[in-house]
């Protein structure tokens, strides 16, 4: 499979929306690093993020990047005001696990997020 070429800017955009989105979930460090297909105790990796470091140019970091964007976006469409709280709830449609726990695999991650889409275009908040 080939890598994928994103400019360095476009990588550092990037990580700057994936850093915020991550603040606004209130997601422990080791959250964040699932989210992303980190192992455990890469710190240094999610504090170059955090600091303004491009994302690697790696095709699974770049696709889950672009899931937790769309989830971010769904979220803050359907509820605008409670959207980054549902992440962190139990929720009943996934046997009430909460959704972050969710992120550390992509085909979980990807349920979560077309459970989102179905859900908005159904008008479901």
């Amino acid at each position: 499979m080939t890598q994928p070429v994103f400019s360095r800017e476009k990588r550092t955009v990037l990580a700057g929306q994936i850093a915020t989105i991550f603040r606004s979930w209130k997601l422990t460090p080791e959250e964040r690093a699932w989210a992303l297909g980190f192992r455990r105790g890469s710190k240094l990796s999610l504090r170059r993020y955090e600091n303004g470091g491009a994302i690697v140019n790696k095709t699974d970091v770049l696709w889950r990047a672009g899931c937790l964007l769309d989830i971010s976006r769904l979220l803050l469409s359907m509820d605008p005001d409670h959207g980054s709280e549902w992440i962190r709830k139990p929720c009943v449609p996934l046997e009430n696990k909460r959704p972050v726990e969710l992120l550390k695999h992509i085909e979980s991650m990807l349920y979560v997020r077309s459970m989102l889409i179905n859900r908005a275009s159904l008008g479901i908040k």
